[in-house]
């Protein structure tokens, strides 16, 4: 991989389109500071990805964008596009998109990047935008990446020796090209994290999804129960009103051939009859022979349900059945004979008939007779029979029903002695946890226990700590109110001095209004001192004094006769003012002071409260000499009672404000000028500013102590918060855990004690088992006792009415005989022709009749076989016949409902035939009647179909007629529209809900599987890339610590370096510690290499690893800056050798590094802020020299 050229539009200080061409060798950069040589290097950094603005030398990333200047707009959009050029064609991926790895069109690839003023940014591969991660993926491991050792200027080459040891880590990563992998893990374990979340998301929405269709699938499983019910009730209303439709259509049609038969003649109804009755004795053979069937079939049925010893019973039934069936052919040859001798008689009768004419009327009146007894002997013999066979069937219906329930009594004795083994198991697994419940009880016991004594040692030792640093706050506090006070105390003193300091110079300032003393001042270029500053007067007199000296407070001292005489000079020159002298060499003569007057109301002599400020003697002397005859008195009020009383000669009283009165009646009162107060003022201000100025300073110096004092105790104070939020912290996860063990205790003892209810539950219910399950053995003992009685009774009946039977077919065949006999003889009487006719055809029926029955007869003979071939197959298969109770079972209910059509076809039968034989008397009034019922009929079809139509809009002539029993059906019907109602209101929706729900559920079931698999996927390829990681970083480590030194020593001219890794078990993340030793130094810290050498250390180690994987690129930006001439000069030689597999683009000011260059840019700025770049390519000059 080459770099072909670098394109920059509008990027930073190139406005227009730069294109700088990158050839094989050695590039150097040159110019002048600040004419935008860094800002290529900032183009590389920036097209390959650098996301940091700060690293491009600004603040935001739209300052890479042309600014403008004073003379061009800026630009909107910055480019920078890199052309690399392929050496070797890269492979194709899997899916073949534009993709790292992609097979490109042609030898380049170009890489762009693309920055507009609005903000958007885009990057390009080969003019086709991508992502920035697929420019990494694509440079990844190439050198050319942003973050790799190809880009370097002075603090990157400065930073590999001041970094920490882990950042250096790049150098090895770089050469083991394990940057792939570093990604790709980082990715996986992006993604690890991802799916772990995901994991943990997908459980809870698991969680609540199974939970959600617990509940709906309660809801779901009632709809479609209700659903079920619904349908098979509507089904079971067609079926029924089917039913009902078919019988309705029997009757009609029965009716209507009633009708019919009316119409026709006498005759033919009367043949209609004999036809009907023999039908109804077919109908009646065959209803033996099912009865036989369904009998086998329950003698069948009540075997599977019982042992070896219901099997024998069963086999005994079958044997009574055989007798039956052998009495039933004994019946049926008697029938054959029967008709025989009817088929003689008829023949005899006939031949009577045509002899006998006479004789048939009184034959008539003698047969009339006896077929009314015998007709009420056969009813007689019918009430027996109808009564025989209902207690038959009720005695049945009980065997059926006793059969059932012992049936069931069985099943639910098994259940019992399963549920009492469930019982034993679940006490041997309550057993086992309880034991396990109890070990891990008292493990979590002891772990409380420890934990909570060292929670107590932990509380008691952050009490202690937390104790102290209470003293210590409480003694901060106390430091903190002392310096505030401190500082109030020194605020005020600031504020009390600032405010004296003003008065003072106020005072001054009144003081130094003495126009007089300024102008002799400034003549005499000498300070003149007025008497008010060289005497001392006491507060309370300084108006008395001012009173009596009146001007002279203001006398200006003059010591010599000099300046007493230029003094006056001056005066008298300037005009001043009146003003007062003091010369004191003068030595006047004064009066001599008299005592005291002894009076009420006179304090004192007036200069006994005068005195001088230590310097000035003379003039307090005089002043006192001067003054001595002058009283201090109270008031002017004493001072005249004094003069009035004792009337002295010369005296003067003063008061202390001010009134001078004398004994010559002279009194001076007035406003004084207060000079005396004045300087006395100044004078305590000068001494309090000066205590005030100390006590600040005393007060300063004892802010600091405290602040000094009070910073200490705070130090101490946040070590002992520091030590105690710890131990808090640990009592608090401490707490925590002892929390959460103890609630894992209470659920242990809550499982504990379920498991002891459990114990108490089972053996409740074992006991109450045992108790039902002898219960049941004796219900179930009784129940057999029940059903065989009932079978006893069952065939004893069964006897006696097969006898009846037998007797009344010989009845009725008898009433047949003597009713034909007197329909023939009446007959014949009408018409002897028709009545030979009718014999005639008779007598051929009753060879028909004599077929039937031998057909018959060899029916139950067969039967009586197959009954012997069931009941040795029944003794020899017993455990075959439990397999196939369920078929019976239908078996038994199919012959049920045949023998119910049966039945129903046989009332059908006698229903129409009595109709006819009504008919026959009412024939008009019959076929009214008929017809009324066959529109009654034919209504309530109509109704049926109607309503059937209407509420399930199915036309009940396209159903299919089925032989299922109306009444069961109806009994069905009407229980399952009570359970309709029992399951009260349901929502048909919640079925679709809950197959949505369950969809989703199975989906999410499947996506958590999928994660689950994700996740060990990843964990797996985590540690197959740490595999290939360690190997490839531990071969880059060995060769780079060689060829390290190798360059070190070369570099250098000696010496040795290595670098040693911070960990050597675990070379993923271990740091890089690099160890330098230059030729004639002693091993010591890399920190205290100078500048140079630390530099060309770092540039020793790059090298090192160009020598063991070259870069493509390698950009150096005043990289040689902080070496000298000599080392400049190996690192050029270094960077030639390197060139031949390495692209050198180098920034530079050094001629020497200038010198190695194969091609030359020259970085100008004619326009200012404007960078353009000038080249030269050495060699073609060099080949043009040549």
């Amino acid at each position: 991989m080459k770099i072909k050229q670098i394109e920059l539009i509008g990027f930073k200080s190139f406005a227009e389109t730069t294109v700088l061409p990158l050839h094989d060798g050695i590039t150097c950069i040159v110019g002048p500071n600040g004419c935008g040589k860094s800002n290529i290097v900032d183009a590389f950094r920036w097209v390959l990805g650098e996301q940091s603005a700060k690293s491009l030398r600004g603040d935001k990333m739209e300052e890479v964008i042309f600014q403008g200047t004073d003379l061009k707009k800026q630009k909107g959009m910055s480019e920078v596009c890199l052309t690399i050029t392929l050496v070797t064609e890269p492979a194709i991926s899997n899916n073949g998109d534009l993709r790292p790895n992609q097979n490109t069109t042609g030898d380049t690839i170009t890489v762009s990047r693309r920055l507009y003023r609005s903000g958007e940014s885009e990057y390009l591969l080969n003019k086709k935008v991508c992502r920035l991660k697929d420019i990494r993926d694509l440079l990844l491991d190439t050198g050319l990446d942003v973050k790799s050792y190809s880009i370097l200027d002075q603090n990157r080459i400065s930073e590999i020796v001041n970094s920490k040891p882990f950042e250096r880590r790049f150098l090895i990563e770089e050469l083991a090209g394990v940057m792939k992998y570093k990604v790709r893990k980082a990715e996986a374990e992006s993604k690890l994290e991802s799916s772990r979340q995901n994991l943990i998301r997908i459980n809870d929405i698991v969680i609540e999804r199974k939970r959600q269709l617990g509940s709906l699938d309660r809801l779901a499983k009632k709809a479609e129960k209700y659903k079920k019910l619904f349908t098979e009730a509507n089904e079971l209303e067609v079926k029924i009103a089917k039913g009902k439709q078919s019988i309705i259509e029997l009757e009609l049609n029965s009716l209507l051939d009633e009708t019919q038969g009316y119409e026709v003649q006498l005759t033919s109804q009367k043949a209609h009859l004999s036809e009907l009755l023999n039908k109804i004795e077919t109908q009646k053979i065959e209803i033996v022979q099912e009865q036989g069937t369904l009998l086998d079939i329950e003698a069948s049925l009540t075997k599977w349900s019982k042992d070896l010893n219901d099997a024998e019973k069963k086999s005994a039934i079958t044997k009574a059945h055989i007798e039956n069936n052998k009495s039933e052919l004994q019946r049926l040859i008697q029938q054959i004979e029967d008709t025989k001798e009817r088929q003689i008689t008829s023949e005899n009768r006939l031949s009577e008939l045509k002899t006998l004419k006479d004789d048939l009327e009184t034959s008539i009146t003698s047969l009339s007779d006896e077929i009314t007894k015998q007709t009420n002997l056969c009813k007689t013999l019918e009430e027996q029979i109808k009564k025989k066979e209902t207690t038959v069937e009720t005695l049945r219906k009980e065997l059926f029903k006793k059969s059932d329930e012992l049936s069931t009594k069985r099943n639910e004795l098994n259940k019992r002695y399963s549920h009492l083994e469930h019982l034993d198991y679940k006490e041997e697994i309550a057993h086992r946890d309880k034991e396990v419940l109890t070990k891990t009880i008292d493990t979590i016991t002891s772990n409380i226990n420890k934990l909570k004594d060292k929670i107590i040692e932990q509380t008691d030792e952050a009490k202690r700590l937390q104790s102290e640093r209470q003293n210590l706050l409480n003694q901060i506090n106390e430091l903190e109110h002392i310096i505030e006070d401190l500082k109030q105390n020194l605020s005020n003193c600031r504020e009390e001095l600032a405010g004296n300091i003003s008065r003072l110079e106020s005072i001054k300032e009144i003081s130094s209004k003495n126009p007089a003393l300024l102008t002799l001042t400034e003549a005499l270029n000498k300070n003149l001192t007025p008497l008010s500053d060289l005497i001392m007067v006491k507060k309370d007199f300084e108006s008395a004094f001012e009173a009596i000296l009146f001007e002279k407070i203001n006398a200006l001292k003059v010591d010599t006769q000099q300046d007493l005489q230029e003094i006056l000079n001056i005066i008298k020159e300037n005009n001043i003012v009146r003003t007062v002298l003091f010369y004191n060499p003068l030595n006047p003569s004064h009066l001599p002071p008299q005592s005291i007057p002894e009076f009420d109301g006179i304090i004192g002599r007036l200069t006994d409260y005068l005195s001088d400020n230590g310097s000035n003697q003379d003039i307090v002397q005089s002043l006192k000499a001067e003054l001595s005859n002058i009283f201090i008195i109270e008031d002017i009020n004493k001072a005249m009672t004094y003069i009035k009383t004792n009337q002295p000669n010369s005296i003067t009283f003063v008061t202390p404000d001010g009134v001078i009165i004398n004994s010559s009646g002279w009194i001076t009162y007035g406003k004084v000028s207060e000079v005396l107060k004045t300087k006395r003022q100044g004078r305590e201000l000068e001494e309090l500013i000066t205590a005030l100025q100390s006590q600040i300073e005393e007060l300063q110096q004892k802010i600091n102590k405290k602040s000094e004092e009070k910073g200490k105790i705070q130090d101490n104070a946040s070590g002992l918060h520091s030590i105690y939020l710890e131990k808090d912290k640990q009592i608090s996860l401490n707490r925590q855990s002892i929390e959460e063990a103890e609630k894992d205790l209470l659920r242990k003892k809550r499982r504990l004690d379920s498991i002891d209810m459990e114990f108490l539950t089972i053996n409740s219910e074992k006991d109450a088992l045992k108790s039902d399950i002898e219960g049941r053995k004796n219900k179930i003992k009784e129940l057999e006792e029940i059903r065989d009685t009932i079978q006893t009774n069952i065939s004893t009946i069964q006897n006696e009415l097969s006898h009846l039977k037998t007797e009344l077919r010989k009845e009725q065949d008898l009433e047949t005989s003597l009713k034909l006999k007197k329909t023939t003889l009446t007959e014949r009487l009408d018409s002897s022709l028709k009545e030979i006719t009718l014999l005639s055809k008779q007598l051929g029926e009753y060879e028909t009749n004599i077929e039937n029955f031998e057909k018959n007869k060899d029916k139950i003979a067969h039967t009586i076989e197959q009954d012997t071939t069931k009941l040795k197959t029944i003794e020899e298969n017993i455990k075959v016949y439990l397999s196939e109770i369920n078929k019976l079972t239908s078996q038994q209910q199919q012959h049920k409902e045949k023998l119910t059509q049966k039945n129903e076809i046989i009332n059908i039968l006698e229903k129409t035939i009595t109709t006819i034989r009504n008919k026959i008397d009412m024939v008009s009034e019959s076929i009214t009647e008929l017809n009324k019922k066959i529109f009654e009929k034919k209504l309530i079809k109509e109704n049926i179909e109607q309503a059937i139509l209407q509420k399930q809009g199915i036309n009940l002539n396209d159903v299919a007629q089925t032989q299922d029993n109306i009444d069961e059906q109806e009994i069905r019907f009407n229980e399952l529209n009570e359970k309709i109602r029992e399951l009260g209101p349901v929502s048909i929706e919640t079925i679709a809900e809950y197959e949505e729900l369950k969809r989703d559920y199975d989906f999410l079931v499947k996506q958590q599987q999928d994660l689950i698999q994700s996740i060990e996927e990843l964990e797996e390829a985590i540690n197959r890339i740490n595999t290939t990681t360690r190997k490839k970083l531990r071969e880059a480590y060995n060769l780079l610590r060689e060829k390290f030194n190798s360059v070190f020593t070369r570099l250098f001219g000696g010496g040795k370096a290595d670098i040693i890794l911070t960990d050597e078990n675990n070379i993923l993340e271990a740091g890089l510690e690099i160890v330098a030793q230059p030729p004639g130094k002693k091993n010591q810290n890399i920190n205290q290499l100078s500048g140079g050498e630390k530099a060309f250390t770092s540039l020793a180690l790059l090298f090192a690893g160009f020598l063991i994987k070259p870069s493509p690129l390698c950009i150096l930006d005043e990289a040689d800056a902080p070496l000298d001439e000599s080392n400049t000069e190996r690192f050029s030689t270094m960077i030639k050798e390197l060139s031949k597999d390495t692209q050198f683009v180098i920034i530079t000011h050094n001629r020497i590094t200038m010198e190695i260059s194969d091609y030359l840019y020259g970085i100008t700025m004619e326009e200012p802020g404007i960078s353009k770049s000038l080249s030269i390519k050495f060699k073609d000059i060099e080949r043009v020299i040549n």
